[in-house]
């Protein structure tokens, strides 16, 4: 029985060490949020082009070698990893989708309503700062478009946790990590001017560049 208490206790020690050098919250968070990257990647066709592909295979390997140091309750190490998946399957899905048409590369309008694929809301992220990604519009006054084309998920979203509407355009101040959005593309430069103008840009409205 002595000998048996002590392998108990032994264990205990081991683990509180264990939880002790390598955190004590899981990283739940951001194993999930290194997943459902490699998920968008992998709708994007990122297997279909050789650098996308090379990426998503880094990224898999990632979260596969991060959900083994969860195991061994090394969480601190995990969520570095899972974080690493996270950058290298962001890497593959903008690599999987570099070709598609944007606002500042189409020559002609998309038509109504198309998208180029999806962003995926993280920590810090609000409209006006996705509007104003590079890969996006390069206009953080354009946010209204991407509101328009997901307002009824951003509103439900919003009304169901409680919060409360902060602004004409409903509930546009409030997102969340690992909602998906639709991109609009091929607006028109009135529905371009008529975003920019409920976003409070300057008269007259026209974006940079055009």
């Amino acid at each position: 029985m002595k000998k048996r208490s002590l392998f108990v206790m032994v264990g205990v020690v081991a683990l509180a060490l264990a939880l002790l050098v390598g955190g004590c919250a899981k990283p739940t968070y951001e194993k999930n949020l290194a997943q459902n990257m490699i998920n968008d990647a992998k709708a994007a066709g990122a297997m279909n082009k050789p650098d996308a592909a090379s990426n998503l295979s880094t990224a898999e390997k990632q979260l596969n070698d991060g959900m083994a140091k969860e195991k061994k309750y090394d969480y601190a190490k995990a969520k570095s990893l899972y974080e690493q998946a996270y950058k290298s399957a962001k890497k593959s899905y903008e690599l999987a989708t570099s070709k598609e048409c944007t606002p500042q590369t189409c020559k002609g309008p998309v038509g109504p309503g198309k998208t180029t694929g999806t962003y995926t809301v993280v920590k810090g992220d609000c409209l006006w700062k996705i509007s104003g990604k590079s890969e996006i519009y390069n206009d953080p006054f354009q946010w209204p478009l991407i509101y328009d084309a997901n307002r009824d998920q951003i509103d439900k979203k919003a009304k169901s946790s409680g919060l409360p509407k902060m602004r004409a355009d409903g509930w546009a101040h409030w997102i969340f990590p690992g909602q998906v959005f639709n991109v609009p593309q091929g607006a028109s430069m009135d529905e371009i001017k008529n975003a920019r103008k409920r976003a409070g840009a300057p008269a007259p409205y026209t974006p940079p560049g055009r």
